[in-house]
């Protein structure tokens, strides 16, 4: 039997309101630099819905329901070996703000793809939601 393939799986939330989308910029590591929406990786026995809560509050201080999270794409990207669930936010409660500091500094609502530089498969998933394309896999290698 040949082995399975294995991803790790990561939620990154696009938290809209008024047609802009909520970054900031990564101070380290990963896409060092560029600017991205919240994310993280799950921990043991959370379910894709309850990391991307997590996240949201310990990222950006906000409060959000599971039943307000819209899945609206998967992006596969075997590169790295991980699975990209993307999630889309319309209502939370709080003010979003800088919780990590030493990780996230200038935080701003905008457009994705505009003035901004934008980790490039967060840029990807977010015109393939705009295409309504669920499902897409991303070869493309980081910066």
């Amino acid at each position: 039997m040949s082995d399975r393939h294995k991803l790790t799986p990561a939620v990154f939330i696009f938290l809209e309101r008024e047609g802009r989308v909520l970054f900031f910029r990564r101070l380290h590591g990963w896409y060092e630099g560029l600017f991205d929406v919240p994310a993280g990786h799950l921990e043991a026995g959370e379910t894709f819905q309850d990391a991307a809560c997590r996240e949201l509050r310990e990222e950006t201080g906000i409060s959000v329901f599971s039943t307000d999270l819209e899945l609206v794409h998967l992006l596969e990207y075997p590169d790295r070996g991980y699975l990209y669930v993307f999630f889309r936010v319309t209502r939370w409660v709080g003010d979003p703000r800088i919780m990590e500091p030493a990780k996230h500094a200038d935080l701003t609502w905008s457009a994705p793809g505009m003035q901004l530089q934008i980790a490039p498969s967060t840029l990807v998933a977010w015109e393939r939601v705009q295409a309504g394309t669920m499902l897409s896999t991303w070869n493309e290698h980081p910066l």
